[in-house]
C-alpha cells in the first residue's frame, strides 16, 4: 500500500468498471468469486496462477473469463481435468498435448 507503506497480500482482485472500484482478494478462488462476478457484466477477475511447466515466450499470455457464458461452435478437443486450473494448463500447453493452439475453454463445475 503506496499511502502506508504496509504489502498488501494480494493473490487476486477484480475491477467494477461500473463504480470504478477495485476489491483486492488476500486468497483468490475462481468459485469464491464467481456469483460476485456474475451479477455484474462490468466486473472483471483477474488472478495470478502458476501452470505446471511454462514456455517463456508466452509469459504475457492472459485469460479472459465469462462467467455464466457456453461457447457455441467446433470442440477440437475435450478433456477430463480434475479442476479449472488443470484445464487452463492443458489450454496453454495445447501445442504439447494436442499439436495445435488452444485459444478458449469450457469448464463445468461440479456441484
Amino acid at each position: 500500500n503506496p499511502a502506508s507503506g504496509r504489502r498488501i497480500p494480494c493473490s487476486g482482485f477484480y475491477f467494477d468498471g461500473d463504480s470504478s472500484k477495485c476489491t483486492f482478494l488476500a486468497s483468490s478462488n475462481w468459485l469464491a468469486t464467481s456469483a460476485t462476478i456474475a451479477t455484474r457484466s462490468e466486473t472483471f477477475y483477474f488472478e495470478k496462477f502458476c501452470l505446471k511447466f511454462q514456455d517463456k515466450r508466452k509469459c504475457g499470455t492472459t485469460f479472459n473469463r465469462h462467467t455464466q457464458k457456453v461457447l457455441i461452435g467446433f470442440a477440437a478437443e475435450t478433456s477430463n481435468t480434475g479442476s479449472i486450473f488443470e484445464c487452463v494448463e492443458k489450454c496453454y500447453n495445447s501445442w504439447i498435448y494436442y499439436g495445435f493452439d488452444c485459444y478458449s475453454i469450457l469448464y463445468y463445475y461440479e456441484k
